[in-house]
């Protein structure tokens, strides 16, 4: 039946994906509270848990026990909620592009960004992201007209 058998842990799939990023406060606040409430959440359940007995292990994608998620289960979620509130369909995957679209266009040095994405390299972000590249193009000569002076309307 779908759901069951043994969920199974893997390794990220190159060195450069095993990384540290930093996280937004805001957000870094909620994976506080959320690990609280599972740790509250285990205790209440009891022998019902079967996520593991240490605080500092516990996924952030699981079921009520504790268990990870199944891997179509947010992607699921994720289409009820674009649905429910008027937002053209999006898979997981896309919210990564679109988060690396505000970077490039907020001028987020290109390295940060490959770095960020897990990218061995600065070239394969280019490429990936060539076209957003491109038209960030235009704010290195506006950079130079707010210096000089000269970016006011005649």
């Amino acid at each position: 039946m779908r759901g069951e058998g043994t969920k199974i842990v893997r390794a990220t799939k190159n060195a450069a994906s095993m990384r540290k990023i930093s996280l937004p406060r805001y957000l870094c606040n909620l994976l506080v509270e959320y690990r609280q409430d599972l740790i509250l959440l285990s205790k209440e359940l009891g022998s019902m848990w079967q996520g593991s007995p240490d605080s500092n292990d516990i996924f952030i994608f699981s079921n009520y026990n504790g268990q990870p998620m199944e891997p179509g289960s947010f992607n699921h979620w994720l289409t009820k909620y674009c649905k429910k509130n008027n937002i053209e369909a999006l898979h997981p995957h896309e919210l990564r592009h679109i988060a690396t679209s505000i970077w490039i266009k907020n001028n987020i040095p290109l390295q940060t960004v490959s770095s960020r994405l897990g990218h061995t390299n600065t070239v394969i972000t280019q490429v990936i992201y060539s076209h957003l590249i491109k038209n960030s193009d235009k704010s290195c000569s506006d950079v130079f007209d707010q210096m000089l002076g000269t970016d006011k309307k005649k």
